[in-house]
């Protein structure tokens, strides 16, 4: 993966890439030395988003030394829902992800404008923010839909129960029946009874399938399992499949590599942070430190990684595999778009970029 994580903060990274090579030489004294010595020096960093960032890149290494990272699906350690209100915030208020589901719901409502039913499989639905979202513009267009049946896959309890409410007031609202089926599993647990009731379902339904992974599919492990579960999804015979991701690589062992990678996408994706106008500084930090500072001790941890991203180009090659063909997207800016984001079709994706990188890529494919 190409990077200019050390044009990113110089000085700060140049600092902790002499950490990283300790702990990569096993003398975790002389890491914990140098980190030491960092902590010391970060009164002086005058720039509080330099601060912030190398302050929650330290923090990372100090739990890699203690061995306190997480090992688990970031959404279901218990936290008082502030993981998964994080993200919705990110999606309400950062324009890189409200824009990306935009994308998809677009290329959805496309595919189903003039269906009076579908089947909707939404992969790691969370509360059911972009769904909702998708329905909103449906009956906005006066679209003649009169049966949506969604599918959630979804390990939270929690968000499994916000999301069928959602529904049920939408449904009500706007007088269509919106059938909802909640599977609470993680996508490894999903075994073949699951499968034969979604199977049962979009038959049952007869209408076109949909299928949306909005930001979940990085957290399947391992991640060669990836591949097979595009075959399965493949298998439903979907009309067309939207996949947004984070665009990275924490795939390596190699600690220097994922450290390299980790600072490039968090360095640029906290600069387009930055820019949100109608958001505090308090609330700017709180997204860094509450939702990417605990991706950042998993990304940089010593045990069993979770938050392991692909770029797009590897997602497309397991797409692929997987029996998928993508498709090229076409897609409109809108007015008074972030002046940071430059959004680039790159072949069969789309990809947000800041300072000509790209930082969350959406994909395509049938």
């Amino acid at each position: 993966m190409l990077t200019i994580s050390n044009t990113i903060y110089p000085e700060q990274f140049d600092r902790l890439e002499a950490i990283i090579a300790a702990f990569q030489n096993g003398n975790t004294s002389q890491a914990e030395s140098l980190m030491d010595a960092m902590t010391r020096r970060q009164p002086e960093i005058a720039s509080l988003p330099e601060r912030l960032q190398t302050q929650l890149f330290l923090d990372a290494l100090y739990s890699r030394l203690k061995q306190t990272a997480e090992t688990e699906n970031l959404y279901l350690i218990p936290d008082e829902g502030q993981q998964i209100r994080m993200f919705n915030f990110m999606a309400e208020k950062f324009p890189v992800v409200r824009y990306a589901q935009e994308i998809a719901n677009t290329i959805f409502l496309n595919q189903v404008a003039e269906d009076e039913r579908f089947v909707i499989l939404d992969v790691g639905i969370g509360t059911g923010q972009q769904i909702s979202s998708l329905i909103e513009r449906l009956t906005e267009q006066n679209a003649p839909v009169k049966q949506i049946t969604v599918l959630g896959v979804e390990p939270s309890a929690e968000s499994l129960g916000k999301a069928e409410l959602r529904f049920q007031q939408l449904a009500q609202a706007h007088g269509i029946r919106i059938a909802f089926t909640g599977i609470q599993k993680t996508v490894e647990q999903l075994n073949p009874e699951d499968w034969a009731l979604l199977r049962r379902e979009i038959q049952d339904t007869g209408g076109k399938l949909l299928i949306n992974a909005s930001f979940a599919m990085h957290h399947v492990q391992p991640p060669p399992f990836r591949t097979e579960f595009f075959r399965q999804l493949k298998a439903l015979d979907p009309a067309v499949f939207m996949m947004l991701e984070p665009y990275a690589d924490y795939t390596p062992d190699n600690l220097m590599e994922r450290f390299k990678n980790a600072w490039h996408h968090y360095g640029l994706t906290f600069l387009a942070i930055d820019t949100i106008d109608d958001t505090s500084d308090s609330e700017k930090s709180a997204v860094k430190q509450v939702f990417f500072g605990r991706e950042m001790m998993d990304v940089l941890g010593a045990g069993n990684r979770v938050e392991q991203f692909e770029t797009a180009e590897m997602w497309l090659h397991r797409l692929v595999q997987g029996g998928f063909m993508p498709n090229r997207i076409s897609h409109t800016v809108p007015g008074g778009f972030n002046p940071l984001v430059q959004i680039k079709q790159a072949g069969s994706y789309v990809g947000f970029n800041v300072m000509g990188h790209p930082i969350v890529s959406v994909i395509c494919a049938s």
